[in-house]
């Protein structure tokens, strides 16, 4: 992010590189700006945004931690306003996928959640002989990719975003 707007403790933070737990009311009182163009990965799981912050990644990221709050959806509102580009990671499951959608209708694009992007999860998990759960629930539209919804559909192994962390953070 931006120094622009920041508070010191959250300048400290940036500086620090220690992930930052922005509030509603903080939100409101200082609403989140970016340079436009600014690229920025929102993703499910706060581990995610750890594990960045541990590689000291350069890409900005936002978790929604789950279904997202609407301290979430402010912040990402507020980024999308500021003309940031908005790019959305979540697990292969029936509710990720149900998340991606509404992420996608809000203005995010999902980033590496495609048919091609599930079956080369499926894969590795299969060469490392992981034992993938699986899911009790038919999946719903994934209009970014409708041959998602398929595949997902008839394997039913959920792939979580921890499985494929070093691939978010390249």
């Amino acid at each position: 992010m931006d120094r622009c707007g920041l508070s010191n403790v959250a300048a400290s933070a940036l500086d620090a590189g220690i992930p930052l737990h922005l509030s509603r009311f903080a939100l409101e009182a200082h609403p989140a700006d970016v340079a436009n163009g600014s690229c920025i990965l929102v993703v499910e799981n706060p581990r995610i945004v750890e594990a960045a912050a541990q590689r000291q990644a350069s890409t900005p990221i936002v978790s929604t931690n789950g279904s997202p709050s609407s301290t979430v959806l402010l912040l990402l509102t507020q980024l999308l306003k500021a003309g940031a580009h908005l790019r959305y990671h979540g697990d292969f499951d029936t509710a990720g996928l149900a998340i991606c959608e509404r992420m996608m209708r809000l203005g995010l694009a999902p980033w590496r959640m495609s048919t091609v992007d599930y079956r080369a999860a499926l894969a590795v998990a299969d060469a490392e002989g992981a034992i993938l759960p699986r899911e009790m629930y038919a999946p719903g539209a994934t209009p970014w990719d409708p041959r998602l919804q398929e595949d997902f559909g008839e394997e039913r192994r959920i792939v979580h975003q921890e499985r494929l962390l070093p691939g978010l953070l390249e």
